[in-house]
């Protein structure tokens, strides 16, 4: 059995991942760079365990949609996101397709070398197959994830507005706080 992919397939991957890594560099370049240096978004870039996590966030909190970004906003794990309307004030429409593009590309290269790695696994009908239902299940797991955390959210806000904090939201503000220092 053969175990190598296409030729044509096998430049197409190395094609989108290049692309990817080059728009993320220019993202890094143009835009993250110049939001460093602004003191509206300089601190809210989200959490950066290590370098170049600031332009992950940001393009990542660009190509999400604008209702789920409220929703990460407003949760909490706010602290690890960018804040998605200081970055979209402060941002250009071509930097924001530049982000977008970006981030799409690089999540596009991560499945690709998935579906390339079941491909060689398992023959090219049988990999294929595997990984469309590996992602499938990502996916439906992703877009049932914001309605998941809005009606918690929304529960957790009434609960406040009638009962007033527990200890368990103490706690949480209190990781919260240290996590901003």
């Amino acid at each position: 059995m053969d175990t190598h992919l296409p030729f044509p397939v096998a430049v197409a991957f190395f094609c989108v991942v290049l692309s990817g890594y080059l728009s993320m560099a220019a993202f890094w370049w143009f835009t993250v760079r110049r939001l460093h240096g602004h003191p509206e978004v300089r601190n809210s870039l989200g959490w950066r365990p290590l370098p170049g996590f600031a332009t992950l966030n940001a393009a990542a909190i660009l190509t999400l949609p604008r209702s789920f970004a409220r929703i990460l906003g407003i949760g909490p794990l706010r602290s690890l996101t960018a804040d998605a309307e200081a970055i979209r004030r402060n941002t250009a429409p071509w930097e924001q397709r530049l982000g977008r593009f970006a981030f799409l590309t690089m999540l596009a290269s991560v499945a690709w070398s998935l579906v390339g790695s079941y491909m060689m696994n398992w023959g090219m009908v049988t990999g294929a197959a595997i990984a469309a239902g590996r992602a499938a299940t990502y996916l439906l797991a992703l877009g049932a994830l914001p309605s998941l955390l809005s009606y918690g959210e929304a529960r957790r806000v009434r609960r406040l507005k009638t009962r007033g904090p527990n200890k368990l939201d103490d706690w949480w503000a209190g990781i919260m706080d240290s996590l901003q220092r």
